[in-house]
């Protein structure tokens, strides 16, 4: 017998993810993230609603963050209720919290220019908790029943976790060297700290009142390619598959409803280049319900250069090839999420001259998956 509250969730995720469509009687989300809403008037806030409702959008991908820092989640808890009101859902990247006194890895200005940022081996689950389970309540104060929530964001590359040194070596760690390699094994003490945490987000999710079924993704990792050197480059990265399978070793899948990843195909690749990149890496540790845990892409993005509505044709045809790829996936059960990045962000945005480019249009499509 279904009980009461799975019957209301399914008409919640029914109403609010109109996007997903059965790719061989499976589902995929389909949705477009929003970057940094909490950063923009209230006016400008209702503006970027309005243009979503209007392309039906139906799930997008926001952070759980006050405006510049602080503690002001109001902007963005705002936008995620007027969000809901509309029909349309959100993937909440949630942030971890950091001990007390813990040093982030300072800013550089030179090349490569990286922001600062705390060493993931410094994530504390218990400053954690009081953040976020109080924020969590008021949301679902509120009503409001998430599509996902992702707990992190591209911890495997230098941008986003301060346990990567910089400058780096140019170097894609493998699985290997997670156990072997001094900075590398830093880097593996790192995601052992971020499960911790991962632990208490499960568990307050767990005792929601109405979202005890809305997936746990793990956080989106950046796409370096396979392990081995990059050349030129001063960052260090861990491959997807390497990161994946350290976490999964470590209880990861106990934990999460399936695994975040992103990718941002190439133009100056080939078709089989490109194929291949997604079988070989991005996509490589995505199983299908009961031989592991599927992933959901939250974020993939083709460059659109400065192109309005009406002269895309370029990345059109690319992403024609590229949601090709994905349909595949999609049918095996291996992918459940496409999350494009980004709504209308300056190089990868789809919409664009007040309007949504003909690539847009073909990203939000959901029948491509049917």
């Amino acid at each position: 017998m279904i009980s009461p509250a799975l019957v209301l969730l399914f008409g919640c995720l029914t109403f609010a993810l109109g996007a997903i469509s059965p790719a061989h009687g499976h589902g995929v989300v389909i949705g477009v993230n929003v970057v940094n809403p909490q950063r923009l008037t209230p006016t400008d806030r209702a503006a970027v609603l309005d243009q979503l409702q209007m392309a039906e959008v139906k799930v997008i991908r926001v952070p759980l963050a006050a405006p510049w820092g602080g503690d002001d989640y109001g902007p963005v808890i705002d936008f995620i209720r007027h969000a809901s009101e509309r029909g349309i859902n959100a993937d909440l990247v949630v942030g971890l919290q950091y001990r007390e006194g813990a040093q982030r890895r300072p800013a550089v200005t030179d090349p490569p220019n990286m922001w600062r940022s705390f060493p993931l081996s410094s994530a504390d689950p218990i400053r954690f908790r009081a953040v976020f389970e109080p924020l969590f309540d008021q949301l679902e104060g509120l009503g409001i029943t998430l599509a996902a929530l992702e707990f992190g964001n591209e911890i495997n590359w230098a941008a986003f976790n301060g346990e990567f040194p910089i400058p780096g070596e140019g170097r894609v760690f493998g699985h290997e060297d997670l156990e072997l390699d001094p900075e590398a094994r830093q880097i593996a003490g790192g995601y052992r700290s971020y499960l911790r945490s991962l632990s208490a987000l499960k568990d307050i999710r767990d005792h929601s009142r109405l979202n005890r079924e809305t997936p746990i993704l793990s956080a989106g990792l950046a796409d370096p390619g396979s392990a081995g050197p990059r050349p030129g480059s001063k960052t260090d990265a861990v491959a997807i598959g390497a990161t994946l399978q350290y976490l999964r070793s470590n209880g990861i899948d106990a934990l999460v409803d399936a695994y975040g990843v992103h990718t941002y195909p190439s133009p100056r690749d080939d078709a089989v280049s490109r194929r291949g990149r997604l079988k070989q890496d991005t996509l490589a540790e995505c199983r299908p319900p009961g031989e592991g845990k599927p992933c959901w892409l939250t974020e993939w993005g083709l460059a659109g250069g400065a192109a309005c509505s009406g002269n895309d044709a370029l990345r059109v045809a690319l992403m024609h090839e590229i949601l090709g790829d994905f349909r595949q996936f999609a049918r095996e059960g291996r992918l459940k999420g496409l999350l494009y990045y980004a709504w209308a962000e300056a190089e990868y945005g789809i919409y664009r001259c007040a309007a949504l480019t003909e690539s847009g249009r073909l990203v939000l499509d959901a029948k491509i998956f049917e």
